[in-house]
């Protein structure tokens, strides 16, 4: 299990066994005062802690991966952040109904004040904490489960309202009910609503996009095709379709990896990014022809020059380029795939198999053809336009 993970499963566990102590402190309140609305905060708390068992039974199995299901089971914390939504609503109901209720005859005011002062500092607090993780871990059900029990806390204010101004205006609890609900339910629908979105495989945010864009805007040559993306539990996979005029598969292979790591760097919480690349499409195609005293040769480091034609539609270029490898004790190969690679050639013409082991090397950078028949052609036509 990776460190996120156990933090939010230690959130989980904490949050779970908070919540059951407030419920069974204001059950026994409601036994010593008789106030109906502690006995109802209880049943909202211990809801609260069904949820955050919700949360970690979600988080646990999130983490969880078979051949089965290859890509994790992330999504069950959106599950789980889903059904922790509709206990925020029916929660928020809960307080509506009551609030509207007539309430009972209280006797010992004072320790309901008291439990449920202590149950309001510790319900914000321990919503602050779980939230603050969630932002950390990148946690929808962690953020869901925060936000009930900033609801725990809210009913527990109305609770104390009703306590406090029992003897003065009964009524200052159903008011107060009625507006805090409101907030509630709207909360619990924000909360259902990205839920719904992330399990029907919602795109990215528009400023996660915005960073993946700052991040690949870093690299000039490179023209972005697209950008797709989801979120799942707290994990995000991306992917990318990119175009750039690098030749070598092993260069482009180290781009991607280093568009990874990046990504990975502004992003928290990214599972996978797959990269679709592609070479940048030119009009025109250059071709390329070792010679040796003026004939085609398979000798591609030790040629005298290579026979350059650029074809482009209607349009024809043919010139010649010496090749500065002809002539060196060493490096040859090195030599005349630089200079291939500033002439921009496409594709290397053989007119047969090559023996000479940078053919290899050289596949990485060009295409390279066997085709005799075409070099004759070209080399006929480069006599026409010269």
């Amino acid at each position: 299990m990776q460190k996120s993970e156990r933090i939010k499963l230690k959130a989980g566990l904490i949050s779970t066994l908070i919540t059951l102590l407030l419920a069974f402190l204001k059950f026994m309140g409601h036994l010593y005062t008789g106030s109906d609305a502690l006995l109802a905060d209880s049943l909202h708390s211990f809801t609260d802690s069904l949820s955050s068992v919700f949360v970690s039974i979600g988080i646990f199995l999130s983490t969880r991966k078979s051949k089965k299901f290859p890509y994790g089971l992330y999504k069950v914390e959106n599950l789980v952040s889903l059904v922790v939504a509709v206990l925020v609503i029916f929660a928020g109901g809960e307080i509506i109904i009551r609030s509207f209720k007539g309430g009972a005859h209280l006797v010992n005011e004072k320790v309901g004040l008291l439990i449920t002062a202590f149950s309001i500092a510790a319900s914000l607090l321990l919503g602050l904490y779980k939230i603050r993780v969630s932002k950390k871990t990148n946690s929808p059900s962690l953020r869901a489960d925060g936000y009930h029990s900033m609801s725990d806390a809210l009913s527990s204010v109305v609770v104390f309202l009703g306590i406090f101004l029992y003897s003065i205006f009964p009524d200052a609890e159903r008011v107060a009910g009625v507006i805090v609900a409101g907030i509630l339910m709207y909360a619990g629908f924000e909360i259902l609503k990205q839920s719904l979105l992330v399990l029907l495989d919602v795109q990215l945010r528009e400023e996660d996009i915005q960073k993946i864009m700052e991040v690949l805007n870093r690299y000039k040559s490179i023209k972005i095709n697209f950008i797709r993306g989801r979120s799942s539990g707290s994990h995000y996979f991306i992917d990318l379709g990119i175009s750039m005029p690098e030749r070598s598969l092993k260069r482009a292979h180290e781009i991607t990896e280093d568009i990874e790591r990046k990504i990975k760097n502004v992003l928290s919480g990214v599972e996978d990014v797959i990269i679709h690349y592609e070479p940048l499409r030119k009009e025109a195609t250059i071709y390329a022809i070792p010679i040796v005293r003026e004939r085609p040769t398979t000798h591609i480091g030790r040629c005298e020059s290579f026979l350059i034609f650029e074809y482009l539609r209607d349009k024809r270029r043919c010139y010649t380029v010496k090749n500065p490898g002809y002539m060196a004790d060493s490096g040859r190969g090195a030599l005349a795939v630089k200079t291939l690679l500033n002439e921009d050639v496409d594709v290397l013409l053989l007119p047969s198999p090559s023996e000479e082991g940078m053919v290899t090397i050289i596949k990485e950078f060009f295409k390279v053809e066997i085709d005799k028949s075409l070099i004759e052609k070209i080399i006929s036509e480069c006599k026409v336009l010269k």
